[in-house]
């Protein structure tokens, strides 16, 4: 994570807001390697979690500025300082909070610390 004036801003964050949110999980899959001998067998893809805290909350769908561009919906906000150092929650990766799975749409906001991410998801 980013320090900013010296300071880990998101593990500071994480660390007041400990054991407060909800816990969840991110999932990443990891493309692996293909089969000896079975080139079109696809590539052996690896699912690996990892826990966070954060939490849920449903915006209101609205349009921008008079667009056709919405925004709204579901959305998870991952505190990033809860997260392993170097994982950073991405488009098509997995959220598990409250006993729900989602698929993330898109990360629609982050700080300049990473201390949160918005993630616009879909069950």
């Amino acid at each position: 994570m980013p320090n900013l004036f010296g300071i880990d801003i998101a593990g500071e964050i994480a660390k007041a807001f400990s054991g407060l949110l909800l816990k969840g999980t991110l999932t990443k899959t990891i493309p692996g390697t293909r089969t000896p001998g079975n080139l079109t067998g696809g590539n052996n893809p690896t699912s690996v979690p990892y826990s966070f805290e954060g939490f849920i909350e449903n915006k209101t769908e609205v349009r921008k500025g008079g667009t056709l561009v919405s925004s709204g919906g579901k959305m998870v906000s991952i505190l990033g300082g809860s997260l392993p150092a170097g994982i950073v929650p991405a488009s098509a990766d997995e959220v598990t909070i409250e006993g729900t799975t989602y698929k993330i749409l898109a990360i629609e906001g982050r700080d300049p610390a990473a201390a949160l991410y918005e993630c616009r998801v879909e069950v």
